[in-house]
């Protein structure tokens, strides 16, 4: 029984390997701190050696001194036992907001690619899905987009017409 509770009394033994995994997960997490703009660091309530460590790692450009500084926002992040929890938070939601928008505008490019390639079938879907659309807008830019002898113009009524999809299904989903 006794022997028992001397290995609870113990330190949890914590490999050379483990150890290194944990630093190169700071550093790494330290890194994607870097990549964050001021309103978003604040969001982060750091401590001020931490949050100071950042914006000096952000104004370093040399490769050399961008490096010791992550090793050294990795080593301030280990030191102070940070909970990282709040900060996988804010990366998750910054994740989620990055795939929303490409999600968002996959299907712009979606719409404008099925507009130039099916013509006025696609004007037909568009209309009904969306009805406030301004069908002879629509039609002129999908004409134009189509314009074999003009191809400056039809770059710029693809371009036109990407922005005017944009502008649809933006303000449907408002």
């Amino acid at each position: 029984m006794e022997d028992d509770q001397e290995n609870f009394d113990e330190p949890e033994f914590i490999s050379k390997s483990q150890k290194k995994r944990e630093a190169e997960a700071a550093q790494s997490l330290g890194e994607r701190l870097v990549t964050l703009n001021e309103s978003q660091l604040k969001q982060l309530d750091l401590p001020e050696t931490l949050y100071d460590a950042v914006k000096e790692a952000q104004s370093i450009h040399a490769y050399g001194g961008k490096k010791r500084q992550l090793q050294f926002i990795g080593k301030l992040m280990r030191d102070e036992n940070l909970d990282t929890e709040g900060i996988n938070r804010l990366f998750a939601r910054i994740d989620g907001a990055a795939l929303e928008y490409k999600q968002a505008f996959k299907a712009i490019e979606q719409w404008r690619d099925k507009l130039v390639e099916q013509g006025d079938e696609a004007v037909s879907l568009l209309l009904d899905k969306y009805p406030q659309t301004d069908a002879q807008q629509i039609r002129q830019l999908v004409r134009n987009a189509n314009n074999k002898k003009n191809e400056k113009l039809a770059q710029k009524s693809k371009k036109a017409l990407f922005q005017t999809v944009k502008q649809i299904i933006e303000n449907h989903n408002d």
